[in-house]
């Protein structure tokens, strides 16, 4: 049971890092692609340009995980201890704190301009709440 809530801990991590930042990364990975097959102008360096095809998903990865342990267990414990966890209850949590945590870095950066950023991170609390609950809700000792 405990090596299932991992895995789906893992999991929808990893899938909301990756859907909240797949516009940023495709344009990094294609752009990384372009200017390997261009002989690679820059420094000739894969390894730089692996991280920076990646670097997206550098940023989202580390949000979505801390946001995941800071909010979402406790979030998990609460709505099972009251018998209203659902779908819809894990997909608005994570909306709601998806937007908050970028205007959040925002606010503190004093760079306003990066509220946009909320549209992506209410995607990627969409979708690691969706996967959280799609894979939680079959563990055995699970209450219905």
């Amino acid at each position: 049971m405990m090596a299932d809530m991992i895995k789906a801990f893992a999991k929808s991590v990893l899938c909301g890092a990756v859907i909240g930042c797949a516009p940023f990364l495709m344009v990094t990975f294609v752009s990384a692609i372009a200017v390997a097959l261009d002989g690679g102008h820059g420094d000739g360096n894969l390894r730089g340009m692996l991280w920076f095809a990646f670097l997206p998903l550098m940023i989202s990865f580390p949000i979505v995980l801390a946001t995941s342990l800071i909010f979402g267990l406790p979030l998990t414990l609460f709505l099972r201890m009251r018998g209203l966890e659902s779908g819809d209850a894990y997909r608005g949590a994570g909306i709601a704190l998806g937007s908050v945590i970028p205007v959040a870095g925002a606010v503190i950066l004093h760079a306003p301009g990066v509220y946009v950023l909320s549209i992506f991170g209410a995607i990627a609390g969409a979708a690691t709440g969706h996967i959280w609950w799609e894979a939680i809700k079959n563990v055995d000792d699970h209450p219905h």
